[in-house]
């Protein structure tokens, strides 16, 4: 099978199995998946465009069973690669409009503020907000010592960084 056409193969694949989704804990960036029972085409999406393949279990909601499958996700980039890879030859007007509505997301505006617990301060991402939170409440004052020297650092960040720089 020539380049392209895998490219028409996975476009009416990702039609009938794939999921796009803006993910709201990344600055609405893409998330791309697709669910089959069998591994064999999700491998060979992976190496031509990324990602990772991993196993899924279910159970069942209508009985006892216990459903096996495998789901191929893809990051912010590699999902880009893939829709632009396979978007000429998608032809179910649903997914063509799921798509178009993601990437309307992605170009908004991202003014989303995470407010601390313990202060006035507001961060734009939630890891940050956690980072905050840490090390000036929940942490302060804690100091974490360097197990190769007598260094202490205010954050187990800055620690593992000191030990990546002068020990390793």
């Amino acid at each position: 099978m020539d380049q392209q056409q895998i490219k028409i193969w996975f476009a009416g694949f990702y039609e009938g199995e794939g999921t796009i989704s803006n993910d709201i804990t990344n600055r609405n960036r893409y998330r791309v998946s697709i669910a089959q029972n069998d591994r064999t085409p999700l491998d060979i999406g992976q190496k031509i465009w990324g990602g990772n393949v991993r196993e899924r279990i279910r159970k069942s909601p209508a009985s006892d069973k216990i459903c096996k499958g495998h789901e191929w996700q893809l990051n912010h980039n590699d999902s880009i690669k893939f829709i632009e890879d396979i978007k000429p030859f998608m032809i179910i007007p649903y997914k063509i409009h799921q798509i178009k509505i993601c990437e309307e997301k992605l170009n908004q505006l991202w003014d989303k503020k995470y407010k601390c617990s313990f202060c006035e301060v507001e961060l734009s991402d939630l890891s940050g907000r956690l980072r905050h939170e840490k090390i000036k409440h929940i942490e302060k004052g804690i100091l974490h010592k360097c197990n190769h020297c007598e260094k202490t650092y205010l954050s187990t960040g800055a620690m593992k960084r000191h030990i990546k720089i002068n020990h390793s």
